[in-house]
C-alpha cells in the first residue's frame, strides 16, 4: 500500500458466514453460532445457537462482552452477554424498511459501556447502561435519522 502498510491475505475454507465482528485479534460470527477465526486463519468452532434468519447483522461492544444481533431492516434485535441472550430489543416499526436498524455499543471514559438505539420512536435516541439497562437520556432534543451517503446509510444524532 502507498503508506507502507503490508496486507497479507489468508484464505480459509469455511461454511457460510452470517456476520463478522472483531473480538480482540479474532473474527467472530455471532449470528452464525459464534464461530471464531484467529489471525492465522484457524477456525475455532464453537457452534452454539444459530439465530433465525430474522437476524443478519451484529455489533459488539469495545470490551467484546456485549453483542447485539439484529435484522438490518427489521424491528427486532437481541442483546447478548457473551453468547447468552439477556433481552430482546425492538425499534419503532415506522420507517424500519427505509433505513438500517439504529443501534450502537460504546464505552464511556469511566469504562461503562452503553447501548444507543431508538426503541420508542424512529427519530429519538435512547442511551442506556448496557449492564443495568438504566436509561441515561430519553432523547430530549436528540433525533436520529437516516442519511444516504454514497450508497450506504447511517444513523446520526442531529439537533441538540
Amino acid at each position: 500500500m502507498a503508506d507502507g502498510t503490508v496486507v497479507h491475505e489468508i484464505r480459509v475454507r469455511t461454511g457460510p458466514v452470517l456476520s463478522l465482528v472483531w473480538d480482540g485479534d479474532d473474527l467472530l460470527d455471532p449470528v452464525g453460532g459464534r464461530r471464531r477465526w484467529s489471525a492465522d486463519g484457524t477456525e475455532h468452532r464453537r457452534e452454539r445457537r444459530r439465530f433465525s434468519e430474522v437476524y443478519d447483522r451484529a455489533v459488539t461492544s469495545p470490551s467484546g462482552r456485549w453483542t447485539v444481533v439484529y435484522g438490518e431492516r427489521g424491528s427486532r434485535g437481541l442483546l447478548l452477554d457473551g453468547g447468552r441472550v439477556v433481552r430482546e430489543l425492538s425499534r419503532d416499526k415506522d420507517h424500519a424498511e427505509d433505513f438500517d436498524y439504529p443501534v450502537g455499543l460504546g464505552k464511556l471514559s469511566d469504562g461503562r459501556e452503553v447501548l444507543v438505539h431508538c426503541p420508542e420512536r424512529y427519530d429519538r435516541l435512547q442511551i442506556e447502561d448496557v449492564a443495568t439497562g438504566n436509561v441515561w437520556r430519553r432523547g430530549r432534543g436528540r433525533r436520529c435519522r437516516a442519511s444516504s451517503m454514497r450508497g450506504w446509510r447511517s444513523v446520526r444524532a442531529v439537533g441538540g
